[in-house]
């Protein structure tokens, strides 16, 4: 009996589905849907799944003979609580590795934008004005990413691509480690968890590379915000549950952060509302940061590892050990 695998993502360009297809082609059935199916139908394509590429909800995999969940993002911690664990023979895979790139890109086009006053000239733009200030007085009116320290919080996949793209501009990179990982040689200083606030205190920039879960819930509280350095900066593409968002919010309008750079939310979409549409020192992209021309690439590349492993009964790539309950499979029929 052949396996059957349910393809339940957007992204991937024809060419990329082509390839999964074959890697499929002779040993399983690939079933390619639409992942916003009415919640029934798409229930009744995980009743015939082992092995799912996509984001269901924890919930819909009970009763299934789903095997492996190949999530369709890095992101996993809303499958905390719902008991998937405790299934036989599961495993939980991540997209690790294929977000880096973006993330790092669109964080440092955060630090060139404050670090530029590239709001203050999009205004000037808008206005037709060609405001030239140079000197405010007490030193020059532009600052520079060179020579800055940036604190990188978490050194995983993500957090070590943004290491490398800072330490590339001459930027002073120091990091909290907080999965026990071997220091990269772009970062000059390792802090542990324990140290976490004497590294924000050295830091003129802070970046959130975390996991979300309940190991990372609620970390940016008003105890870190203090310790970071007055006139700091903020930034944020790992999960909304990291921060606590209205101290993060009396810190940007008292004036001890200078600005935040914010790509992920606790609701989105980020609701009308929310005072941080209103503060000028916030920059708020719409969790995209992930994205980049060649993510769909690096996806597929990791899809096709998995299946190829899961054929052949070999451990699975980015497995996330707190939600599955074993890491090889019996070889596919």
């Amino acid at each position: 009996m052949s396996s059957q695998i349910l393809y339940a993502l957007p992204y991937l360009k024809e060419a990329l589905l082509s390839q999964l297809k074959d890697a499929a082609s002779g040993w399983a059935e690939l079933k390619i849907i639409d992942h916003q199916i009415p919640e029934a139908e798409y229930r009744t394509h995980l009743e015939c799944a082992d092995f799912v590429v996509g984001n269901p909800k924890a919930e819909w995999l009970e009763g299934t003979p789903v095997r492996v969940l190949q999530l369709g993002s890095a992101g996993f911690d809303g499958y905390f609580g719902h008991g998937i664990e405790s299934r036989p023979n599961f495993t939980l895979c991540n997209l690790k590795g294929a977000a880096p790139i973006g993330i790092a890109e669109n964080t440092l086009s955060m630090m060139l934008f404050f670090s530029r006053k590239i709001l203050l000239h999009m205004q000037g733009k808008q206005n037709r004005q060609f405001n030239r200030t140079i000197w405010n007085g007490e030193e020059f009116f532009y600052g520079e990413l060179n020579g800055s320290t940036v604190c990188v919080v978490g050194i995983g996949s993500t957090g070590s691509q943004i290491a490398r793209v800072c330490s590339g501009l001459q930027m002073r990179v120091i990091a909290v480690d907080l999965e026990g990982i071997k220091t990269p040689d772009w970062v000059e200083k390792l802090y542990t968890t324990d140290e976490l606030y004497d590294a924000l205190g050295e830091a003129d920039h802070v970046v959130l590379a975390v996991i979300g879960g309940p190991t990372t819930q609620d970390l940016v509280d008003n105890r870190f915000l203090d310790a970071m350095k007055p006139g700091a900066y903020l930034y944020n593409s790992s999960r909304g549950t990291v921060i606590v968002e209205h101290e993060l919010i009396e810190a940007l309008k008292n004036g001890h952060l200078a600005g935040a750079g914010l790509d992920v939310f606790r609701e989105e979409p980020l609701p009308p509302d929310s005072p941080l549409w209103d503060l000028d020192n916030v920059i708020i992209t719409p969790h995209i940061a992930c994205i980049a021309t060649n993510y769909g690439v690096r996806m597929c590349d990791i899809f096709l590892k998995n299946l190829n492993n899961f054929r052949n009964g070999l451990p699975l790539f980015n497995i996330v050990p707190e939600l599955s309950s074993t890491e090889v499979h019996p070889k596919a029929s």
